[in-house]
C-alpha cells in the first residue's frame, strides 16, 4: 500500500510529514528535499507552495506565498501559512 498517496509526486511529502511526527529529522530533510524537487521540475505550484511551508525556512515561507498569489489562493492559505518572525524551520 503507498500510504494514501494517490500520486507518487505527492508521497514524498506525506512521507515526511509522517517522518516528523516520528521524529525522524534526517528522513524528514531528505523526503521534503525530494518532494520540493520533483513539485518544481513538475511547476506544481500549488504543492511546491504547500511543501515549503511544511520545511518552514523564512525563504521558502516567502516563495510559498508568491507561489499561492499566482495561484490564486491566498486567500484560503493564509490562516495556513505561519508568521515570520519568530518561526523555526521543521528542518532547524
Amino acid at each position: 500500500m503507498n500510504g494514501g498517496c494517490r500520486t507518487g509526486r505527492a508521497c514524498a511529502s506525506r512521507r515526511g510529514q509522517l517522518r516528523a511526527a516520528r521524529g525522524d529529522e534526517e528522513a524528514v530533510r531528505k523526503d521534503f528535499h525530494t518532494a520540493i524537487e520533483i513539485f518544481e521540475k513538475l511547476e506544481s505550484r500549488l504543492e511546491l507552495g504547500r511543501a515549503l511551508v511544511v520545511r518552514g525556512g523564512v525563504e521558502d515561507i516567502r516563495k510559498a506565498r508568491e507561489l499561492f498569489e499566482a495561484c490564486g489562493v491566498v486567500g484560503d492559505w493564509v490562516g495556513y501559512i505561519p508568521p515570520l518572525q519568530g518561526r523555526r524551520s521543521l528542518l532547524s
